[in-house]
């Protein structure tokens, strides 16, 4: 999954256990492993190696829920964000904010920075 560098270290930090994307289709599964790869080219970081890659998350669920039922809660889970501020987030990276856009919602865990896989 692709995440903004800030993103990552908050990934590290356990300060963002939960992301939400605009699939058309839910790409994870609960309980595997994921990449989390630098943002801003897209095809760089779909493409970066397991091998390369120093930041691993593993789904701990996944659902669909429209944009403007998240809380403040969520928004925290996001990477310590206000409500306020994740919506500002959100159309920085996405354009726009849609409230009633259902997205996927995927909470994870940090899972190190080597592949659990690999292990």
């Amino acid at each position: 999954m692709i995440f903004q560098s800030e993103h990552r270290e908050q990934i590290r930090n356990d300060e963002k256990t939960m992301t939400r994307r605009q699939w058309d289709d839910n790409r994870v599964t609960v309980g595997k492993t994921y990449r989390a790869t630098r943002g801003g080219n897209v095809e760089q970081g779909m493409f970066t190696p397991r091998s390369e890659c120093d930041c691993f998350i593993r789904v701990t669920d996944v659902y669909r829920e429209a944009l403007g039922e998240m809380d403040a809660t969520d928004a925290r889970r996001e990477g310590g964000y206000t409500l306020a501020e994740f919506r500002a987030a959100w159309r920085g990276i996405n354009g726009e904010w849609n409230p009633d856009e259902q997205v996927w919602v995927v909470a994870f865990e940090y899972a190190g920075n080597s592949d659990p896989e690999e292990a």
